[in-house]
C-alpha cells in the first residue's frame, strides 16, 4: 500500500516541479498572451533589428555632417529641400530625410521591437512594419543617392531589414493572430484599403512613367524614376499581396496588414515634416495645402490601423491576469501537493509518532 501510494504521486509530483520551476525561472511569461511569437526563438530577429538601428544612426549621421559637402551632390538646398517630380510626386532631399530617419524613423522601430519583446501583440504588430519602413526607405536610397562612401551601408539595410522582417513574420503564431484580431477589424473593408492604395500607387507612378515615355523619354527625372522603381518593386507588391491576404481573412493576411498600414503611412509623415522644416533647412515657405494633404493621405492608412490597436489592446489586461492566475494556481497545486504527502505520510503505519514500529 505503502508503494503503491508513492508511485501514484510520482507522475503528479514530477509535473508539478516542473511547473513550479517554469514559473520561477519565468518561462510562463516568455511569451505574448496568445503564443504569437516564441521570444526565445527569435535572438536573431532582435539582433538584426539591434543592428539595423546602429547602421540607421550611423548613414544618418554622416549624411547630415557630410550632405553639405557634397556626398549628395552639389547642390545643398537640394540635399535639404523637398520637390515635386513629375507624375505629382513629392520628394525629399536625402539630408532632410536622414534628420526624420534619426529623429522618427530610428526611435519607432526601436520602440516596436522592444515592445514586442515585453509581449506587447501592438508592438508585435507594428514592428515588421517599422522594418519594412526601413527596407523601403533606404531601397531609394539605395538607387536613387549619388554613389559615395554609404553605398555599402544602404545596401547592408536593404538586406538587412528585409531578412529581419521575414525572420518576425515566421516566428509569428498566424493563427493565434487571427483568432485575437478576426472578431474585432473589418477584415475585408481594410484589406480593399490596402489593395486601393496599391493600386492608387500604381495609377500615380505609372502615369507618371507613360507621361515622361510619351514626352521623350530622356527627360526623365532620375529621382521620379528611383521613386517608381522602388514603388513597384517592393511598395506595391508587398501592399497588395498584404491587402489580398487580409481580404481573404487569410492568417498571414491579419499578421502583415498592421505592419503595412504602418509603414504606408510613415512616409506621407516624413514627407509633411520635412516640408515644415523647410523654413529652417533651406529658408523656404512652408506649403501648407501640400502638408494638409500629405496629413489626410496618412491617415487613409492609420484610421484602420487603429482596428488592430484597439484589437490587440483588448484583451491585454485579461491575458495578464490569466497568466497570474496561472501561476497562482501551479503554487496552489505545489501547496496541496505538499500537504497530501504530509497527511499519507502520516496515515502509515510507522510515520505517526510514538508508533513503536510497523505491524506484521
Amino acid at each position: 500500500m505503502n508503494t503503491a501510494l508513492t508511485r501514484t504521486g510520482e507522475p503528479e509530483q514530477h509535473q508539478l516541479t516542473s511547473q513550479r520551476a517554469a514559473v520561477a525561472a519565468g518561462r510562463l511569461n516568455r511569451q505574448n498572451s496568445d503564443g504569437a511569437l516564441s521570444l526565445a526563438g527569435s535572438a536573431s530577429a532582435f539582433a538584426g533589428s539591434i543592428v539595423v538601428a546602429v547602421l540607421i544612426a550611423c548613414v544618418s549621421l554622416a549624411g547630415l555632417v557630410l550632405g553639405r559637402t557634397g556626398l549628395y551632390g552639389s547642390e545643398g538646398n537640394l540635399a535639404d529641400g523637398i520637390i515635386t517630380s513629375t507624375g505629382g510626386i513629392v520628394i525629399p532631399g536625402f539630408r532632410a530625410h536622414d534628420l526624420f530617419n534619426l529623429a522618427v524613423a530610428l526611435p519607432v522601430l526601436l520602440a516596436s521591437a522592444g515592445f514586442a519583446r515585453r509581449g506587447s501583440l501592438v508592438g508585435l504588430l507594428l514592428w515588421p512594419g517599422g522594418l519594412f519602413y526601413v527596407l523601403y526607405t533606404y531601397a531609394l536610397y539605395l538607387v536613387g543617392a549619388p554613389f559615395g562612401p554609404l553605398f555599402l551601408g544602404y545596401g547592408l539595410l536593404v538586406v538587412l531589414s528585409a531578412y529581419t522582417t521575414m525572420v518576425v513574420v515566421a516566428r509569428m503564431n498566424h493563427a493565434a493572430v487571427r483568432e485575437r484580431l478576426a472578431g474585432v477589424i473589418p477584415a475585408r473593408t481594410i484589406g480593399g484599403i490596402l489593395v486601393a492604395l496599391a493600386l492608387l500607387t500604381v495609377v500615380q507612378d505609372g502615369g507618371g512613367a507613360i507621361a515622361t515615355a510619351l514626352g521623350g523619354g530622356t527627360q526623365a527625372e532620375p529621382l521620379a524614376r528611383h521613386a517608381w522603381t522602388v514603388d513597384l518593386t517592393i511598395s506595391v507588391p508587398a501592399t497588395l499581396l498584404g491587402g489580398v491576404l487580409l481580404w481573404r481573412r487569410a492568417a498571414l493576411g491579419y499578421v502583415v496588414a498592421a505592419g503595412l498600414l504602418f509603414a504606408f503611412g510613415l512616409t506621407p509623415i516624413a514627407l509633411a515634416a520635412i516640408l515644415a522644416l523647410q523654413p529652417w533647412l533651406t529658408g523656404s515657405a512652408i506649403d501648407g495645402g501640400t502638408i494638409v494633404g500629405l496629413l489626410v493621405f496618412a491617415a487613409v492608412a492609420y484610421v484602420p490601423l487603429g482596428f488592430f490597436v484597439r484589437g490587440a489592446r483588448a484583451d491585454s489586461q485579461p491575458a495578464t491576469r490569466a497568466l497570474k492566475v496561472r501561476a497562482a494556481s501551479v503554487v496552489g497545486m505545489v501547496s496541496q501537493n505538499t500537504r497530501f504527502e504530509s497527511n499519507s505520510r502520516e496515515r502509515l503505519p510507522g510515520h505517526r509518532h510514538g508508533d513503536p514500529g510497523c505491524r506484521q
